[in-house]
């Protein structure tokens, strides 16, 4: 049991680092410029570090919040798509890559939690 709250934990630093990069992605890869991919970046990445920081702070919103993390990963990786930014590479690489990531992350604690209980 407690190997799977580890993990659980683990994923869910991850996800917190993850948010850090979004926010400051835009400015490492030089996507600034365009304004929805930017802004899809730093808000997703905020959700993620205070979403990452309330499941560290009270780990029984594990459902919640890992719930939130899919809801999230669906977005980032469609947001390309959604928002009209899929010819800009960097950004699309960095919202696809880290969605996929935060997808399984998110699949990944509520399967560990649930096979746990």
């Amino acid at each position: 049991m407690a190997q799977i709250e580890e993990q659980v934990r683990v994923a869910n630093w991850m996800v917190f680092l993850i948010g850090i990069w979004l926010i400051l992605a835009p400015f490492f890869t030089w996507y600034t410029e365009v304004t929805s991919a930017m802004w899809s970046s730093i808000i997703t990445g905020a959700l993620l570090v205070v979403l990452s920081l309330v499941e560290a702070l009270k780990p029984s919103f594990y459902l919640p919040v890992s719930s939130l993390y899919i809801v999230i990963g669906f977005w980032l990786v469609l947001s390309p798509l959604l928002a009209g930014f899929s010819d800009v590479l960097s950004a699309t690489l960095v919202h696809f890559g880290m969605g996929i990531i935060v997808l399984a992350l998110g699949i990944g604690s509520i399967i560990g939690m649930r096979t746990q209980a």
